[in-house]
């Protein structure tokens, strides 16, 4: 499992080849999406963090806190942790395996054109895993809003035999994929 400021770094660096800005927000999902669909590709998990279900969606905290001076603008930045030896802010790097670069690619095609608005949709439809957790909030206690992670394998792991069989249709068609 990878850091989630490590995914978003790659991410980053990717829609900057492909000129696509991404915002804050749309990051969340993104990472949140890649997390999710290595269920289906992978069978496990792709982030260590915990998922929180915040207002506009499933939200990685340390993504927050890394990103969220930028409000809605695009990103221009990346990721940095203290190096404790030196003292300095360094950007915090990845290497992942071709098979993981490959995913993160693949996701950032199908849903890094979407704006922020319309992840933030796909993600509160009935049944996905922020909506089960708001849903469970409601008759019981769950301090930080954390989504269980079985919720998020149970609603990603079914997407793999949808996704093979329309791996060759068009970005729109394909965001059906994850709504279904």
């Amino acid at each position: 499992m990878y850091d989630a400021r490590q995914i978003a770094n790659f991410l980053l660096d990717e829609a900057d080849e492909r000129r696509l800005a991404i915002t804050h927000l749309a990051l969340q999902k993104l990472v949140y999406f890649c997390h999710g669909l290595s269920y289906s590709r992978f069978g496990r998990p792709l982030i260590l963090n915990r998922v929180e279900a915040w207002k506009r969606g499933p939200v990685i905290r340390e993504l927050y806190f890394s990103f969220n001076k930028f409000g809605d603008l695009p990103i221009t930045e990346r990721a940095k942790l203290m190096n404790v030896q030196t003292r300095v802010e360094e950007i915090i790097h990845y290497e992942f395996p071709a098979s993981i670069c490959s995913h993160l690619e693949e996701v950032l095609r199908i849903y890094g054109p979407l704006s922020a608005s319309r992840l933030v949709a796909m993600t509160h439809e009935k049944g996905t895993p922020w909506a089960r957790t708001i849903s469970q909030a409601e008759n019981s206690a769950n301090v930080g809003m954390h989504i269980a992670e079985d919720f998020i394998r149970e609603f990603f792991a079914p997407k793999l035999v949808k996704q093979e069989c329309n791996a060759n249709i068009n970005g729109s068609e394909q965001v059906q994929i994850l709504r279904q």
